[in-house]
């Protein structure tokens, strides 16, 4: 894969194109609507012919450093060597200009998750969860016996369901050779952290045994509707399964045969914890059929509500970009595979509140180290200077008393949130619009000015306000970069802010978030797999940090360190706010009107 792309360059394709042309096998692939995304990466559905496909789009402008466009190569030359019936297939990969695409299996029904969520007390009928644990032991054992290849992140959401519900194991962008794991000295606490194994939190390393442990957190989840040791607080989390401290609920119906196997997996000794093959012969699969335990089954008794919803969202006519993953929201006791149960910021997004906690740990980390002298635990490496991130709030205006919030990013998009919870952007020609009637919508929208409803003309009215306000009466300290003329609407809105003492807050949907201070210093945070991106602005001059965790002990003289530490009572305060907006969901002045606190 070609990685030669510098983090600076100023082209930008963020929508996939509706054609894209593998030139491997000279097919041409039709787009329609996305599945789904996280981190740099959207899927779509695509088809060619007759056959329908999911397709995993990564932007290479968005690759800001070459360790991970390795990641990216080492998931690919891991994936493609992969056939097995519960392992979803890579078909192809290629690249053009401006982004990486791999061709998989399409799986309809969505993930494990989204199944879960949906159901009668957001839990599993125990039969079909003993059949979905069959299927994935037999992809884990695939794996590691044949491919000698540790996931390291198995969870509900890294399986995915078919069109005749057969679970497949999906998601290898942590995959790594067994043996490239024995030889790591220095072990990285990747994985999930309500699935991740008494060992790996202590640094010691992935196993087969530690994807028994994450395989055993997944059954569980199938039959009681959580992770075994959720928590509100990650150190918790952590501090339970190091201990192993969970319990079974008698007030589910579940067999003895699935409670023994349950505790024999979960077992803080990794010598003494069932291994992939034990389990498989475990007599919790005595009373399964061969036809079931290959998912047949499933489709013949799946929930009509469940199977004709995603018939729904699979329609190419469909206006928004409606998927399986949406129906994760359909459960008001909805479940997610983060670290983190029923954390305060659940009312705007479990995502969004891990990603802020995210922000917070770094800087605590980074500051407590800094001011005790003592070794950094948290790099901070200036990737550029005097470069603002497109997504930059340059102006803002606060309409609460009237009709709502409104800013204009770097890149020219204008984006709304309105008094009744929905939001708007719009492109820098005003030529195209995304809505979302709920700002934490997955789904949008689209319209321009001259198919706008009826119901929609009173919106716009608002945002051309806020626009005609912000362009003739704000200065703004950057100009908007005239460059980005390709920008969509739906990449991007606002879903919060907060004003306080000094300073206001403001929070973009994919947990982008800025924070503006008296005296002229604004800080952009932004989150990047295990690192986090921290842009200061101040005076005129714009620097922008890279801050990840150290594999081993460094000294804090390291020069780029000194300089993020120089604003260290800019991003104590930013850390404050974070942690204001976490505990109460206060939106400012959209606090008392907005039927979903933020």
């Amino acid at each position: 894969m070609h990685r030669g792309r510098s983090p600076h360059r100023t082209e930008s394709k963020p929508l996939c194109p509706q054609y894209i042309f593998d030139p491997k096998y000279q097919t041409t692939y039709t787009i329609h609507q996305c599945l789904g995304k996280g981190g740099f990466a959207y899927v779509y559905r695509a088809t060619s012919d007759s056959e329908t496909f999911a397709i995993k789009v990564i932007s290479l402008s968005k690759i800001q450093s070459p360790s991970y466009g390795d990641k990216i190569q080492r998931e690919i030359d891991i994936h493609k060597r992969l056939q097995h019936s519960n392992i979803v297939s890579l078909f192809s990969t290629f690249q053009d200009e401006f982004n990486v695409y791999l061709l998989l299996d399409y799986c309809p029904y969505g993930t494990l998750l989204d199944y879960i969520n949906t159901r009668p007390h957001t839990r599993l009928n125990e039969s079909h969860a003993v059949v979905f644990l069959k299927q994935i032991l037999k992809a884990t054992r695939y794996l590691h016996s044949e491919c000698k290849i540790l996931h390291r992140d198995i969870k509900p959401g890294n399986v995915l369901l078919s069109s005749s519900m057969t679970a497949k194991l999906a998601d290898f962008g942590f995959a790594c050779s067994i043996s490239e794991e024995r030889r790591n000295q220095q072990h990285s606490l990747c994985g999930t952290p309500n699935y991740l194994a008494p060992e790996v939190i202590d640094r010691r390393g992935h196993s087969v045994a530690t994807e028994a442990w994450a395989i055993g957190c997944t059954f569980y989840c199938m039959l009681y509707g959580k992770p075994p040791f959720e928590s509100n607080h990650l150190q918790k989390t952590y501090d339970m399964i190091k201990m192993c401290t969970y319990y079974l609920p008698e007030y589910v119906s579940v067999t003895q045969r699935s409670k023994d196997l349950i505790s024999r997996i979960l077992v803080d000794n990794a010598s003494k914890r069932l291994s992939i093959s034990d389990m498989l012969r475990h007599d919790v699969f005595s009373t399964l059929n061969r036809s079931s335990s290959h998912g047949s089954s499933l489709n013949s008794n799946l929930d009509y509500s469940y199977s004709k919803s995603c018939q729904n969202l699979l329609s190419p006519s469909a206006v928004s970009s409606r998927s399986p993953r949406s129906l994760s929201r359909i459960s008001s006791r909805v479940n997610v595979d983060s670290g983190l149960g029923n954390d305060p910021s659940s009312s705007f997004s479990r995502g969004l509140g891990k990603t802020l906690e995210k922000y917070i740990r770094f800087i605590d980390v980074l500051l407590d180290d800094a001011s005790s002298g003592s070794s950094s635990r948290i790099s901070a490496e200036i990737s550029d200077e005097n470069v603002l991130p497109d997504l930059f709030v340059i102006k803002w205006v606060d309409y609460t008393n009237r009709f709502g919030f409104g800013c204009t990013l770097k890149n020219g998009i204008r984006t709304a949130l309105f008094l009744d919870d929905s939001a708007i952007s719009v492109t820098p020609d005003e030529r195209l619009f995304a809505y979302w009637p709920r700002k934490m919508q997955d789904e949008c929208n689209f319209f321009t000015r001259r198919n706008i409803a009826t119901s929609l003309l009173e919106l716009i009215e608002k945002i051309d306000k806020m626009r005609h306000y912000m362009d003739f009466n704000l200065h703004a300290s950057v100009p908007v970069d005239e460059t980005k003329g390709d920008v969509s609407p739906d990449s991007i809105h606002i879903v919060a802010f907060k004003k306080f003492n000094h300073g206001i807050f403001m929070l973009l949907s994919d947990g982008t978030c800025q924070v503006n201070l008296s005296g002229y210093v604004k800080l952009l945070f932004r989150t990047l797999v295990d690192s986090i991106l921290v842009t200061v602005s101040h005076n005129g001059h714009h620097v922008n940090f890279v801050l990840q965790e150290n594999q081993e002990s460094v000294s804090p003289r390291h020069q780029s360190s000194v300089q993020i530490t120089e604003y260290a009572s800019a991003l104590v305060a930013a850390a404050d706010v974070f942690r204001d907006f976490c505990r109460d969901g206060s939106t400012g002045n959209l606090a008392p009107i907005l039927t979903t606190a933020c």
